[in-house]
């Protein structure tokens, strides 16, 4: 290994976040008044807050009366699940692969 001698640490304070969560993206991007997050053209809430929705473009889609939800839909797999309880999607998604 060759020593460097052109190396320089400068100290900062910035935030950091590891966007590898739903939870940690929900944190981060820009919510509606409702505090959902909406990605998707035809996507209409009532009633529904603190949710991250996520559908194709062209799929409508109607969130009515719920909260604290991940609603996705990918690859035709449509998720929902409690955000308190996204450390188990992984553990879902991959019975769901053995099956199929």
């Amino acid at each position: 290994m060759e020593k460097a001698d052109n190396v320089y640490v400068i100290m900062g304070d910035f935030g950091w976040s590891d966007l590898g969560t739903w939870g940690s993206l929900f944190e981060n991007l820009k919510k509606d008044s409702n505090k959902n997050i909406v990605r998707g053209n035809k996507v209409y809430t009532n009633l529904a807050t603190n949710n991250f929705i996520q559908v194709p473009n062209d799929k409508i889609t109607v969130i009515n009366g719920v909260s604290n939800l991940i609603v996705v839909e990918h690859n035709n797999m449509l998720l929902i699940s409690d955000k308190q309880q996204e450390q188990e999607i992984k553990t879902a998604v991959n019975k769901i692969n053995l099956k199929n």
